[in-house]
């Protein structure tokens, strides 16, 4: 008997609602791409998160180039002796993202996991510096030149729901 299952590549929120009400087996997790392209599925993963599913994240890293050798992921790497790969697990865990890694380098796997088993949280790590804010923006840019056109409630609808900063 199925327990649990899973879906992936599901963008659009209306399908993905449509398919969680139609379903006796509600999907436990959802794994889609992480990138500016999607809004970083924001509505969704305010969906997941209002009803307790986990949202996991594949093409973390290639498909966020720029934030990935940011000023501020660097730093936050630098300042916790980290790789800038693992700076930014740590950030996507922040918001309640378990990313992905679908390295075969071991060496990416060995970090992987020793960011997954990580305590701190970003908070911490960031030790009260100015590079949370800057985080957000730097990963949020595209989003954040968009909802510039938000009325303020739209922008309310978008909060980054779960953010354990």
């Amino acid at each position: 008997e199925v327990k649990q299952i899973g879906m992936s590549n599901t963008y659009e929120l209306d399908v993905f609602m449509a398919i969680y009400n139609d379903a006796r087996i509600k999907p436990a997790v959802l794994q889609n791409r992480f990138y500016d392209q999607a809004d970083y599925d924001i509505k969704i993963r305010d969906f997941c998160c209002k009803h307790n599913i986990g949202y996991q994240s594949f093409w973390t890293l290639s498909g966020n180039p720029e934030f990935l050798r940011s000023d501020a992921i660097r730093q936050l790497a630098k300042d916790n002796e980290w790789t800038n790969a693992m700076a930014v697990f740590k950030y996507v865990r922040s918001l309640g993202i378990t990313p992905l890694c679908g390295t075969t380098n071991e060496e990416h796997m060995t970090d992987s996991v020793k960011i997954m088993n990580d305590k701190k949280t970003l908070k911490q790590a960031a030790d009260g510096s100015e590079h949370l804010d800057v985080l957000h923006k730097s990963l949020f840019y595209g989003f954040i030149r968009r909802a510039q056109h938000m009325d303020a409630h739209e922008w309310q609808s978008y909060n980054f729901r779960g953010a354990e900063l």
